[in-house]
């Protein structure tokens, strides 16, 4: 009863929240000290109405990049082969941490999404389509499991290292330099 009479006086952030695909509360600072400072402007922009569209505009920017990017790698793969196509879809994601460590504004988090979906469409694909030239048409299910399993474990491992490292020393810079030491690796 008491979430529906919220939702009913907040509707439009209802919507929003059901139609996002962040967990609910996430899309918000959690607490004052997370908002304080200048290096967390662009979060701070997240209690309006305005920093719910750009927080979904992170998710528009990476997903139409990164798909446009997944049609062209194999292509792009089969042209030029398979290691210049990887290293440039690494090249294109190294700015992407120091973009996120000192963006004045949403429009430098969007400008980094759209190279970062640029460098995952790249290396991502690139990666699963060499893992299958290793193993051959036979084994590729196979193959694809294994990256698809160290990636997205890889992903989550680096979600909870960033989320401590944030919960300890603050939003910026600290945890996008664990992204920056994996660049270098």
């Amino acid at each position: 009863r008491r979430t529906r009479r919220w939702c009913a006086s907040r509707w439009t952030s209802c919507v929003a929240t059901a139609a996002s695909p962040l967990p609910p509360g996430t899309d918000r600072p959690r607490s004052t000290r997370d908002r304080a400072g200048p290096h967390t402007r662009p979060s701070r922009s997240l209690d309006s109405g305005a920093g719910v569209i750009a927080a979904r505009g992170l998710h528009v920017a990476f997903g139409i990049t990164k798909a446009a990017t997944n049609l062209a790698a194999g292509a792009l793969s089969d042209r030029y082969g398979r290691k210049p196509v990887l290293v440039a879809g690494w090249l294109i994601g190294l700015p992407v941490p120091l973009l996120l460590i000192w963006a004045p504004s949403w429009a430098w988090i969007i400008a980094a999404n759209i190279l970062l979906g640029i460098n995952q469409g790249l290396t991502w694909s690139t990666t699963v389509i060499m893992k299958i030239d290793l193993v051959g048409p036979e084994r590729r299910g196979l193959a694809m499991g294994f990256n698809e399993a160290a990636g997205y474990g890889a992903v989550a491992v680096t979600a909870m290292a960033t989320g401590a490292i944030a919960e300890h020393a603050g939003l910026r810079p600290q945890p996008f330099l664990l992204g920056a030491v994996y660049l270098v690796l």
